[in-house]
């Protein structure tokens, strides 16, 4: 039915082989069949950077893959943030992220500015590259203000917030009552479906998420398809 998706799906399939099934053999049968068939499959490339980096350990292949991912499918906000983490993180390599990420202050063509794509957990994770790497106020205040509008009850938020915030941590600066009218009344707190086997990948940026909040007197109004 979606013949695009075919190779991340087989990557996924090779990966699930590997790590649930421990059928390596298959699944490296799969993965050769992946790079021969679809070397230019972005989202292919994203399972197997993860697959080389969780299941093999294997940093230097989980590097290369990661940026040829990113560098596939630009767009797409799960590749982008895993690339920046693996680069900021891992390899600790500041020229990499320059290299691929300072661009992205403003879209280009097809490729979209990191703030454009819209994604909150991108945006958590690229604040704090764009200020202390890039030393870009504000570019670094662009991406935090839109990791707290759509990602305030995130996970990367509740880390990241003492970084921006004078080291200070979420519930001391923002306190119970303001999380709570946070939640409840401005309909700040967003909620994630995603695959129990899978990052989502292949569904993120297909199509904008429904806005659907938990404050009184929400409406259909509320819901962008």
């Amino acid at each position: 039915e979606d013949p695009e998706a075919c190779p991340g799906r087989v990557a996924e399939l090779a990966s699930m082989f590997h790590s649930k099934l421990k059928q390596r053999a298959v699944a490296s049968t799969l993965f050769k069949w992946v790079q021969k068939e679809a070397p230019k499959d972005g989202l292919a490339w994203y399972v197997m950077a993860r697959h080389q980096d969780y299941h093999l350990g294997n940093q230097d292949m989980a590097g290369a893959s990661y940026i040829k991912a990113h560098e596939l499918v630009p767009n797409n906000p799960v590749v982008a943030m895993e690339a920046i983490v693996w680069l900021d993180v891992v390899s600790k390599d500041n020229r990499t992220l320059e290299r691929l990420f300072r661009p992205r202050r403003f879209s280009r063509d097809s490729r979209l500015s990191l703030v454009d794509i819209g994604h909150a957990g991108l945006a958590c994770e690229a604040s704090v590259t764009a200020l202390q790497l890039f030393r870009d106020l504000n570019w670094a205040e662009e991406l935090w203000n839109l990791a707290l509008r759509e990602g305030l009850g995130s996970e990367c938020v509740k880390t990241n917030w003492p970084i921006h915030n004078e080291r200070k941590e979420m519930h001391v600066k923002v306190g119970p009552w303001e999380i709570f009218l946070n939640v409840f009344w401005r309909r700040r707190m967003r909620s994630h479906l995603n695959s129990a086997s899978s990052t989502g990948a292949r569904w993120t940026g297909r199509s904008r998420p429904w806005q659907i909040g938990l404050a009184v007197g929400s409406n259909a109004s509320n819901v962008a398809l």
